[in-house]
């Protein structure tokens, strides 16, 4: 395990960026900007552990700990969608599939996490509903729509404890398995993107 909770190829991409030259470094400081940001924002989502409130009852506080946890690593998620788009030349940034079937068994036997994401508002647009539609009906087993729902909800506000199904440890285990997933899944594009460069 790394112990700085950096991605896999941290090491090689500043070493490629030190190779640069000041030039090709100017040229290209929004890339690196976005790549340095990225590790970052993976750095402390692989090292969140928990948060502190005084005087809330615990497992509200591990419910909200686990949630925003996914929040920050989606943000790198994000950061490196940005990255991938831009270097790639894609239109839109993807979603990328990832299918785990017994993550995605554990997932559905959360009912009020189902409730929340399929009633809430946040969760917008027809493809996304419907692949989440698609989890929960058995059709597919896709962890990054759940992660991108669960993400939606958190930022805006609709996401609590109760309300998530979130109040105990089994339940706030499986969404740290998305997590996993999801950075699993920043760091396989961050690595990507350093090869290519190399």
């Amino acid at each position: 395990m790394n112990p700085n909770h950096l991605p896999t190829m941290h090491k090689e991409f500043s070493a490629w960026k030190k190779s640069l030259s000041a030039e090709v470094q100017k040229q290209n400081s929004g890339m690196l900007n976005l790549l340095n940001r990225f590790q970052y924002r993976y750095r402390i989502a692989k090292a969140f552990e928990t948060i502190i409130a005084v005087d809330v009852e615990k497992r509200t506080v591990n419910g909200y700990a686990c949630g925003m946890k996914l929040f920050m690593a989606y943000s790198a998620y994000d950061e490196i969608r940005t990255a991938e788009k831009i270097l790639e030349n894609i239109e839109h940034s993807l979603t990328h599939a990832h299918r785990d079937e017994v993550l995605a068994k554990k997932i559905r036997e959360n009912e009020k996490m189902k409730e929340l994401l399929l009633q809430t508002l946040t969760v917008e647009g027809e493809g996304l509903r419907k692949v989440l539609k698609g989890l929960y009906q058995g059709r597919n087993n896709e962890i990054m729509c759940f992660a991108t729902c669960v993400r939606h909800c958190f930022v805006h506000g609709d996401f609590t404890t109760a309300r998530s199904g979130l109040t105990n440890k089994k339940r706030i285990a499986v969404v740290n398995e998305v997590t996993d997933v999801v950075l699993k899944v920043s760091d396989g594009i961050f690595s990507a993107i350093i090869q290519a460069q190399r």
